[in-house]
């Protein structure tokens, strides 16, 4: 091990926040893109959906869900019949007290038995963009949790996981009257216990793997149809009561309670599993409490860094599962609680002492791995706040902090003790605008929290040049072919000086004069640039033996009517003093001109005219914002046809309104594209109210 002093790395604090937690005892934290799950040892837990965009009197990027873990106890009625008092009875002592630590016989023969805890959370999300949570309780019940489209209130799946176990994957041909002493009791309930999981989705497949504590570990695949599990395969390993499972591709690491950890291989084709080999042999009764498996273009292998007491163990396999090296770092102070990774070689630890270290890994030769550390600066209150964990957001542009309070700080009050914090940072290091500029987006979901980043930075006054160098305005040429990727660029300038007024209303109360005439123009410019290149995939479909549908010819007359009106309005400022008059003038030339080559002649078209939802008269398509009574129009900002008084879909990022004509709205866009808001690239959401 080697140490490296580096000033320049230093975490910024943008955003902090109480939430409530019973305790930080077995304390759980997982993540999934830009989502957090998690616990204490509670009876409910918290999941913390990250918002598309903040403003500067909303104290956190998140929404937090509080959910109540699941009373199930699977096993009850299946040890029913066993006299759990006579074995308590006959067994000695250290198998009384065991079986005294057991929930199933502490909720047997307690008069208040405890309700069922947070053992283990997860989230996973699929190709259609769907969230799921599976939740492990203290009494072996593994649930399936997913969010209601209407209340957007997580509920649980009623599945056949913890039944399959039972009926499927270790059918018993015993009866429970039989179990007469603790070690059979043992035996028969540490089959059916699940004490660890790991969720994974693998091309369209949703996979779970889960351990019982008698050390098998079971694949089962999950149709979301059906909600039923099925089982693919299974394995015996050598460990005792497995605690703790990380996967990646072919690899499943595994650990124990008495802190053995082992690494499997999966055969995706004849579906089975093998124990590869022990990682940690030694039987020290100190569990891994994290395990990160990452794979190095550099190194062309895997990385498994686990953290274990106050140690990062870290291991490079080759990709059949074969290790070939191995390293050891302790971190100082007793315990590490956060483990997270910024690439494959780089990854950020947390130690109950507050501090916070960069980790390096390289590999000199195929024998060798080095592990180089740096001390981090950071501004996060760790002298009376102790760290309880960290997770990265999907590009690792944020990392949200989880703390609590120290003992000497802690108030002797209920309130006080169950307070603990969020605090969501950036790594200095981590550029957020290049990142963003430079990524090829098909829709801008798949990058919200790099624009969450950029959001926060100019709530907190931060990288302020950087930002105005790239949005000024008055510096844009439009090339003469316009694209996808340009109106994206531009897109990205709308939604910086959109932060930008957000932030100038809230501290000066105003808007100021040039953000506002930038504002417009960007939002003129944007919708123009879309307006051609919908007229041109259009000009696209059309052939003579293909005609435009109703809804195409009537939405291209509406485009087309707004793509004039917003070029008069440019063309026609007649501010002297505005500096945009040069950056407007030509940018109304290069698009009046491509506007020229895909514009359609609507007189020939045959679409029915629109009529007025207040009155039912007919709408002039060149009148376009008003019926001829005078009653406004409210429009699509997709297709630019008149919406529906009721139901509209809408943008959660700016709220731009979009008809709810889903069908329809995909006759504008190529094959496979998404419907996605015209002005922040972001998908739209439905209306369920």
């Amino acid at each position: 091990m080697s140490d490296v002093t580096d000033k320049g790395l230093k975490i910024t604090q943008l955003a902090i926040s109480e939430f409530k937690v019973d305790t930080a005892h077995d304390f759980c934290l997982a993540s999934v893109d830009n989502d957090i799950i998690l616990g204490g040892n509670s009876h409910e837990f918290h999941i913390l959906e990250m918002m598309y965009s903040v403003e500067m009197l909303i104290p956190l990027p998140f929404n937090i869900k509080n959910v109540l873990v699941s009373q199930d106890k699977p096993l009850v009625n299946f040890i029913s019949p066993i006299d759990l008092v006579r074995i308590y009875e006959t067994a000695n002592v250290m198998e009384s007290q065991e079986l005294s630590l057991d929930p199933l016989y502490v909720y047997e023969c307690s008069v208040e038995p405890a309700k069922a805890r947070l053992l283990q959370a997860d989230l996973v999300r699929d190709n259609r963009n769907s969230l799921f949570c599976c939740v492990l309780n203290s009494y072996g019940a593994c649930d399936v949790l997913q969010k209601d489209v209407l209340t957007h209130e997580w509920k649980i799946l009623k599945t056949n996981l913890n039944r399959t176990l039972m009926t499927n994957v270790f059918p018993s041909d015993k009866s429970s009257k039989k179990i007469k002493n603790f070690t059979t009791f043992k035996k028969l309930v540490d089959t059916y216990t699940i004490t660890a999981f790991v969720w994974s989705y693998v091309g369209d497949m949703h996979m779970i793997y889960v351990a019982t504590a008698a050390g098998y570990v079971v694949a089962l695949k999950f149709s979301l149809e059906d909600r039923e599990f099925v089982e693919l395969f299974r394995c015996k390993t050598s460990l005792e009561r497995i605690t703790y499972m990380a996967t990646r591709d072919n690899l499943l690491i595994v650990t124990c309670n008495l802190g053995q950890i082992a690494s499997l291989t999966i055969d995706p084709l004849e579906m089975t599993l093998t124990e590869k080999q022990y990682l940690w042999s030694k039987k020290d009764r100190m569990s891994c409490r994290k395990a990160v498996i990452g794979y190095s273009q550099q190194w062309e292998s895997y990385f498994i860094v686990c953290s274990k007491g106050a140690h990062i163990l870290a291991y490079r396999l080759d990709n059949e599962g074969n290790l070939l090296s191995n390293s050891t770092l302790y971190t100082k102070g007793i315990k590490i609680t956060g483990l997270e990774n910024i690439s494959a070689e780089e990854y950020l630890v947390t130690s109950i002492l507050g501090i916070i270290t960069y980790v390096h890994i390289s590999c000199p030769s195929n024998e060798e791995l080095v592990l180089e550390t740096k001390n981090v600066e950071h501004n996060i209150d760790t002298t009376n706040l102790q760290i309880l964990g960290v997770a990265a957001s999907k590009w690792r542009s944020l990392w949200t902090f989880f703390l609590s309070r120290n003992k000497d700080y802690t108030h002797q009050s209920k309130n006080s003790s169950n307070t603990a914090f969020t605090c969501v940072c950036k790594i200095n290091n981590q550029d957020s605008l290049i990142k963003l500029i430079n990524l090829n987006i098909n829709a801008m979901d798949n990058a919200q929290d790099l624009v969450m980043s950029i959001n926060l930075d100019i709530i907190n006054s931060l990288n302020a040049d950087a930002y105005q160098e790239f949005m000024n305005v008055s510096r844009i040429n439009i090339p003469k072919n316009v694209n996808d990727a340009y109106l994206q660029k531009v897109q990205i300038k709308l939604l910086i000086v959109r932060n930008m007024a957000k932030y100038q209303m809230v501290k000066y109360k105003n808007i100021k004069q040039n953000t506002q005439l930038e504002l417009h123009f960007l939002e003129s410019i944007v919708q123009m640039i879309y307006i051609i290149l919908r007229l041109q995939h259009l000009q696209a479909v059309q052939k003579p033996d293909v005609k435009l549908s109703s809804f195409q010819e009537l939405s291209v007359a509406c485009m087309q009517s707004q793509f004039c009106r917003l070029l008069n309005a440019i063309m026609n400022n007649e501010d002297e003093e505005n500096n945009l008059k040069n950056t407007r003038e030509s940018s109304a030339k290069v698009l009046s001109a491509e506007y020229e080559k895909f514009r359609f002649g609507v007189d020939r078209f045959t679409y029915k005219p629109e009529r007025c939802e207040m009155c039912d008269a007919e709408i002039s398509v060149t009148t376009f914002d008003k019926c001829r009574e005078g009653h406004d129009i409210k429009r699509c900002t997709i297709s630019f046809i008149q919406l529906p008084m009721l139901r509209t879909n809408y943008c959660p990022h700016c709220f731009a309104l979009v008809t709810d004509k889903d069908v329809e709205l995909m006759e504008l866009f190529p094959p496979n594209e998404n419907i996605k808001c015209t002005f922040c690239r972001f998908l739209i959401k439905h209306d369920n109210v």
